[in-house]
């Protein structure tokens, strides 16, 4: 981790390891069809698109919290 090519400000050196503890990833998005069908069958409100749609959509404006519920 680090700028390798010494093209930065020196908050990027020294270069060094980086080690990421390991997590799961969904294979493909929750859509918001997915997610809204979640959040009516507990009783939550669904999230804001912000005009662009629901649908096929990736969701978004969702917290930590409620990612983890679903």
């Amino acid at each position: 981790m680090g700028d390798v090519f010494n093209q930065t400000d020196t908050d990027a050196t020294p270069i060094h390891r980086s080690v990421v503890a390991p997590f799961e990833l969904a294979r493909y998005e929750i859509t918001y069809a997915a997610y809204d069908s979640f959040a009516t069958a507990v009783g939550w409100p669904p999230p804001e698109d912000d005009g662009y749609g629901r649908g096929g959509r990736a969701v978004a404006n969702v917290t930590w919290e409620e990612a983890l519920a679903f």
